[in-house]
């Protein structure tokens, strides 16, 4: 959980390219769209029908194209996300471009104990902590199915990682049919065994700035602890760091982006010299918040813990979840060759996944589609998700209160085994 993702994570969907309103003032020729993204498709991605068959994929193209012609924009590009989406790749996708957006004031986690307002307008504090049941007369449940249809996924872990960004888009709650109307909705809310509901407006991109937000950290929910001193360091927002746990000798190593090489030499070679000058008991690797990059950046970390005194079961630790993806989770794969044990929940990315990804252009609209080009196989299992050995079920309780159970599993885990 990242405190400025409580914050205001409705800002990034600027950089998320979830959704759009396309530019209508020119006339968009949807149908040569489609059969152009059709074609693309087919000649770029290294196999686009694994999931689903090309006939049936074919069949809904043709679906399509009777129709297409007679949707607003916003309809023609949901559609084509949807299509898209059906090939089962979280690489490959349609990446609107945005002109417009509006949003609610509202930022939900999903848990195993279901969806939590973890960020909202603190016009409505109250709802800090609260569980999302319903929006409008759709249970939670039914809404995250519609969500799911019009998203790039490998597996359920990718739209738990990512409904945030939907609960708060218009454009994604008109599609689930949510809306009370085209600017506001009814969230319906339980806290404890107390009913709440708040009706909504939606709120333009220029007006993002004038929303004061309440989370948890704010609202002193979060308990004083080593679990809040890491979370509040990551706000930096530093692709890699690491800090030292004296009361549980321990390295914990955040690791939250695949870049900057000559940056993450620089420090396993201070780790290393760290290690080398004191008793170290355990050595955490947390790859939770790693969506990808450059695979090759890892390997200065892999090389030194395989050689190292600490690759041994219960010294060495991998913390990984939903928000492990891509290069992510090419780093978990590679520590299978040591002796670590797997922590957390099951990852976004497969192992066995397509990627390196590349671009085109839709010729009248102008969507970008992002796409796969080269397959890879990284462990013999085809599982769609890369599974711990210890699995964590995070509840919103511990989480808003920064107990970080996936760590405090690693520190009891060496408790008992010592």
């Amino acid at each position: 959980m990242n405190l400025r993702t409580l914050c205001f994570a409705a800002v990034m969907l600027l950089s998320s390219g979830l959704l759009t309103e396309v530019a209508v003032a020119r006339q968009v020729d949807w149908k040569r769209d489609l059969e152009f993204l059709v074609a693309e498709i087919k000649q770029r991605h290294p196999d686009p029908f694994t999931v689903i068959s090309e006939s049936d994929f074919d069949a809904n193209v043709a679906r399509l194209l009777k129709r297409i012609e007679s949707l607003d924009a916003n309809d023609a590009t949901f559609e084509l996300m949807e299509l898209v989406a059906q090939i089962g790749d979280g690489h490959t996708s349609v990446v609107p471009d945005f002109k417009s957006f509006r949003f609610f004031p509202i930022n939900v986690k999903w848990f195993k104990d279901g969806v939590y307002v973890r960020a909202v307008d603190r016009s409505h504090k109250e709802l800090i902590g609260a569980k999302l049941v319903a929006v409008g007369d759709h249970p939670i449940e039914k809404v995250i199915e519609q969500f799911s249809r019009f998203m790039p996924h490998d597996n359920i872990w990718a739209v738990r990682q990512r409904i945030d960004k939907q609960f708060q888009t218009v454009e994604f709650l008109d599609r689930a049919g949510a809306l009370d109307d085209k600017d506001t909705a009814t969230f319906h809310f339980e806290k404890g065994k107390i009913k709440l509901t708040a009706k909504m407006r939606a709120v333009a991109a220029h007006d993002a700035g004038r929303i004061r937000f309440i989370n948890p950290y704010a609202a002193g929910m979060m308990e004083d602890s080593v679990f809040l001193k890491l979370l509040i360091k990551d706000e930096r927002g530093l692709p890699f760091w690491n800090e030292w746990i004296p009361a549980e000798k321990t390295i914990y190593f955040k690791y939250n982006q695949c870049r900057d090489p000559a940056g993450f030499r620089e420090l396993v070679e201070g780790t290393a010299a760290f290690i080398s000058e004191n008793k170290v008991d355990k050595f955490v690797l947390d790859l939770r918040d790693n969506s990808g990059g450059s695979s090759l950046v890892f390997e200065p970390l892999l090389k030194y813990l395989l050689n190292s005194d600490l690759n041994q079961k219960g010294k060495l630790f991998v913390i990984v979840g939903r928000g492990t993806f891509s290069s992510g989770v090419f780093a978990a794969c590679e520590m299978r060759k040591t002796n670590a044990i797997f922590v957390g929940e099951p990852t976004s990315g497969k192992p066995n996944h397509f990627g390196e990804v590349k671009t085109f252009q839709l010729p009248s609209s102008g969507l970008k589609v992002q796409h796969s080009t080269k397959s890879f196989k990284l462990l013999d299992d085809d599982s769609n998700t890369f599974e711990p050995d210890l699995k964590i079920e995070y509840t919103a309780a511990d989480t808003f209160a920064a107990r970080d159970q996936a760590l405090q599993a690693v520190f009891d885990y060496q408790a008992e085994s010592k």
